[in-house]
């Protein structure tokens, strides 16, 4: 995360790098919080055991001033990919159920805005209104989709 907006323009290959073994690693690069937050999303999973660097450097802010001092980091990643299915781990509410029969969360206020919190990482594309459907239950059983937007924090 930048202290300030970040031009996009400034954003390469060259001035925001990812590499493991001097290696670059192809991706694209995700803008958000108003081009402070840029997220590398590779192409490919990373390689197993591997060292992976990244350099950031020259990126300028949205005036032009450039960064005074590179960036540099490391992580060392897993041996194998993760085939380990998330769990959830924090509804909200508390009592949120699933398939609830009867329902068990009485008296939601009508503005609430449910939420769910998994133990890993999902993929954000497998987040989406198809695969997290939030139910509205009628007195005749009828169950009614509610068409929502899936945000991720």
């Amino acid at each position: 995360m930048f202290s300030e907006s970040v031009n996009p323009n400034t954003i390469t290959p060259t001035s925001f790098r990812v590499t493991s073994g001097g290696t670059p690693i192809a991706g694209v690069y995700l803008f958000s919080n108003l081009n402070q937050t840029i997220t590398f999303i590779p192409d490919n999973p990373l390689p197993p055991v591997a060292t992976v660097n990244v350099s950031i450097s020259t990126v300028a802010d949205v005036v032009g001033n450039t960064m005074v001092l590179p960036f540099t980091s490391s992580f060392q990643t897993q041996s194998a990919i993760d085939n380990v299915r998330p769990s959830v781990v924090r509804p909200s509410p508390s009592s949120f159920t699933f398939q609830p029969d009867p329902p068990t969360n009485k008296q939601v206020p009508l503005n609430f805005k449910p939420m769910i919190a998994f133990d890993e990482r999902i993929n954000p594309s497998m987040g989406n209104s198809l695969t997290f459907i939030l139910a509205v239950f009628q007195v005749a059983a009828v169950m009614l989709s509610h068409p929502g937007v899936v945000r991720y924090q």
